[in-house]
């Protein structure tokens, strides 16, 4: 009893659904799952996560917490507090200076995994930003103890490494792409790039998130379709890595797919996911496709219909990407958040 009892507790602090979709809730568990196999107690801390998530949680020894209060305010860092955690992980943009001043005020100490400097923390213990655009001039205006940036520290899920000593290349008459617009894909581009992409002769294998409020028209257009199939969720990684390429949208799993050796064509819908893509398009691996500015939907098309004729281009992606990230990120940031656990005097 005691052994658990001497165990650091980390409370990963994030949120997801339908508006904002899933990421920050799925690198979240990465971490805490490396975490947990260097002996952390993790909680995950959420006020909106769909069940799939909690499921997730679950399976990797990690508990789940509800915050009732509103989210990212100095009332949600007071539950947390109230949890008594070692450290506070906290990955969202919703959370405000004075959520970040009560966490302060309780002595709470707290880490942020940020993209684009969105976070309105001040002085984090550690800012971790996984993206290959990171750089330290970005957070020159904070004092945090370390800095974990850049692919080095891509949280990529065990899942994800698994299916990579798993992956078993298939000859086909058909490429196959898996077509992903993240865990709710609030622009609705799945069914409209089904219907677009469905002459190219590729076999589409089609993944609906768990958060996507839409599943009855994907599936819809699906059968419609030639050569569609929708995949379960069960299935994803194991059809992410067995693809020819994917069309995805422009968060987290463009690094998983990279990991896995898979070509993408990554589809920016949002401000904060320009820099991280398009840093990713310089090193190689990925084709990104601007939906703020062009229909995403046609374009996608086009640059899919390029890719498959171009296996030379496709295998230097699918290099590149496996260059650019080892798998080894999230155990690197977990040693260091437990490293700096170990140099804290213990709370009596």
């Amino acid at each position: 009893m005691q052994a658990v009892a001497s165990q650091p507790l980390a409370v990963l602090r994030s949120d997801g659904g339908a508006s904002i979709g899933l990421g920050h809730l799925t690198r979240s568990l990465a971490l805490g799952e490396a975490l947990v196999a260097l002996g952390w107690r993790v909680v995950l801390a959420t006020s909106s996560a769909p069940g799939s998530i909690t499921s997730m949680a679950l399976a990797a020894t990690i508990d789940s917490h509800v915050i009732t209060a509103p989210a990212g305010t100095a009332g949600d860092a007071r539950q947390l507090a109230s949890l008594h955690p070692d450290l506070v992980i906290v990955d969202g943009y919703q959370f405000g200076h004075s959520f970040y001043i009560q966490l302060g005020q309780d002595g709470i100490r707290h880490a942020v995994i940020d993209d684009n400097v969105e976070t309105a923390a001040t002085s984090p213990e550690f800012v971790i930003n996984q993206n290959p655009h990171a750089a330290g001039r970005m957070y020159s205006h904070l004092e945090p103890s370390e800095l974990l940036i850049g692919l080095r520290y891509a949280l990529i899920r065990k899942d994800v490494r698994l299916a990579r000593s798993r992956k078993v290349h298939k000859e086909s008459e058909s490429p196959k792409v898996l077509v992903s617009i993240g865990g709710s894909d609030p622009k609705r581009l799945t069914a409209p790039l089904i219907s677009e992409m469905g002459n190219l002769g590729a076999d589409l294998r089609i993944a609906i998130g768990p958060a996507n409020d839409h599943d009855a028209a994907i599936r819809s257009e699906a059968r419609s379709a030639r050569h569609a199939t929708v995949i379960e969720p069960e299935q994803y990684l194991a059809e992410l890595a067995a693809s020819d390429c994917a069309v995805l949208g422009a968060g987290g799993t463009v690094w998983e797919a990279a990991y896995l050796g898979v070509p993408t064509l990554a589809l920016i819908v949002a401000d904060n996911q320009a820099e991280p893509v398009r840093s990713a398009e310089m090193q190689g691996f990925t084709n990104t496709i601007d939906g703020r500015t062009i229909d995403p939907v046609v374009a996608a098309s086009r640059a899919l219909a390029g890719m498959l004729d171009d296996p030379v281009r496709r295998a230097d992606m699918a290099d590149a990407g496996q260059r650019a990230i080892d798998g080894q990120g999230v155990r690197r940031v977990a040693d260091a958040l437990t490293k700096a656990a170990h140099r804290k005097v213990p709370r009596g």
